[in-house]
């Protein structure tokens, strides 16, 4: 081998060692290439996108801080709105289920049981319960209108209405028995003839009532006459358009 092979043979060696240098002055002035995760910042699964918490059936789930991952937060389950039994109470006079009624209303049961105890016979029992349905179907105009001392259920919980429950309290503490609860529910009437009557004869657009449970489940009489708390503020007469009979359509109290 000659000198003039050795001046043909490609030098590798001087590039590979720029390459080199190059490399290292980068990383020093621009630094990693992978930055590290700042503090706090949220971690996003594979596919999941950079959004807001999606809230599902009450559930809020939000991104965590990790290397796993999403983590999932789940705040208290929300207060519940309604007492069932109430709301099936609310259901057995609109769908006229006296025998439901009358076994759900803690008085009516009350009075049943003592005739149990007696010496009522199978008979008079079930006249006295027969008496109890008649007067939960039981219509006319004059107690179809709210008065000082309350007004019946059935012309509260009128059928059609529209019923919905808005909350729930722990209800009182001075009636026949202690309340476990109380659930809030408003009714709207859907037309004139079928609403209930407010204290001066108008028809009643919509009001709140509320329905006391005790902890055996039964619905506890809270008023003089029928069972139910009128929250009387709530009440609204104001429908959209004038009555044909008086012309009138307005006179709403304040919203609850």
């Amino acid at each position: 081998m000659g000198e003039t092979d050795v001046k043909k043979r490609p030098n590798w060696l001087a590039p590979a060692l720029v390459a080199l240098l190059a490399g290292a002055c980068y990383y020093w002035l621009a630094g990693p290439l992978v930055q590290p995760r700042p503090e706090g910042e949220a971690v996003l699964a594979a596919g999941e996108s950079g959004g807001g918490a999606e809230s599902i059936e009450g559930v809020s789930a939000s991104a965590g801080v990790g290397d796993t991952g999403v983590v999932a937060t789940v705040g208290p389950p929300a207060a519940p709105l309604a007492d069932p039994v109430a709301l099936e109470y609310v259901a057995a006079y609109q769908q006229g289920r006296l025998d439901d009624i009358v076994r759900l209303t803690c008085w009516m049961q009350d009075r049943l049981g003592r005739l149990r105890s007696g010496s009522v016979g199978p008979e008079e029992l079930a006249e006295a319960v027969e008496a109890l349905e008649a007067r939960s179907r039981e219509q006319s105009e004059e107690g179809n209108q709210l008065r000082e001392e309350g007004v019946e259920d059935q012309y509260v919980f009128a059928a059609g209405a529209v019923v919905e429950a808005v909350g729930m309290d722990s209800g009182r503490d001075d009636l026949e028995r202690p309340a476990k609860d109380r659930t809030w529910v408003r009714i709207t009437y859907r037309a004139r003839p079928a609403a209930l009557r407010d204290e001066d004869g108008l028809p009643i657009r919509s009001l709140v009532a509320g329905i006391n449970v005790s902890e055996e489940g039964l619905v506890l009489k809270a008023n003089v006459v029928g069972n139910l708390d009128i929250a009387v503020d709530s009440i609204q007469t104001h429908w959209s358009e004038p009555s044909k009979e008086t012309g009138h359509g307005a006179g709403k109290l304040s919203q609850m």
